[in-house]
């Protein structure tokens, strides 16, 4: 995982979901100053992802997770887990490319700002795959998941609020508790 800023600036930095995780990449240094707020959730981002980093290392892509919210989502399968990654794709402000272009090296360097926003999200799950507990994984500790709802073999993960501060969020379907206390473990 490379450290770096989530903030969506179009023209030093990218935020992927790709095939085995997160992928967050830094702009210029210079930006810690101007945007505090941004280099919090980075490392936020970062300690979950530490966190699930081994579910995501034996993970595969499944492409069973799915909504009709401006957000991208993916459900990555390992033996123990299915990790579910949300990312928040509505924005209030959008630099261009012409903006970006206008303002290298002479003033401030723009940012997408993203709108609050709230997600459901609908993940399909294998016929041999038993949930035990669904839980989400924030910088600081594990969550239980109320608003979770199963129906035949769909959960259901409603309510996911995101915004400029919080743009992924993670949650993951759990084979069995352990998988809960492996994650919390690896938290810092």
């Amino acid at each position: 995982i490379t450290y770096g800023d989530w903030s969506s600036d179009v023209c030093s930095s990218d935020l992927a979901a790709g095939t085995k995780g997160l992928m967050w990449f830094q702009t210029v240094p210079s930006e810690i100053a101007a945007g505090p707020e941004r280099w919090q959730a980075i490392t936020d981002v970062n300690r979950v992802t530490a966190a699930i980093r081994p579910l995501l290392l034996e993970g595969d892509p499944t492409g069973t997770a799915r909504t009709a919210d401006p957000a991208l989502v993916e459900a990555i399968r390992s033996r123990d887990a299915i990790v579910v990654t949300v990312i928040g794709l509505s924005a209030w402000d959008q630099p261009t490319d012409i903006g970006c272009l206008q303002t290298y090296g002479d003033g401030p360097i723009p940012h997408w700002h993203l709108d609050w926003q709230n997600v459901s999200v609908d993940v399909d799950v294998p016929s041999d795959f038993t949930i035990a507990e669904v839980f989400e994984v924030r910088p600081d500790r594990t969550a239980a998941v109320p608003a979770a709802s199963v129906s035949q073999r769909t959960v259901t993960l409603g309510g996911i609020a995101l915004d400029d501060r919080r743009a992924a969020r993670v949650f993951v379907l759990a084979r069995s508790p352990e998988v809960r206390a492996r994650v919390d473990a690896a938290l810092p």
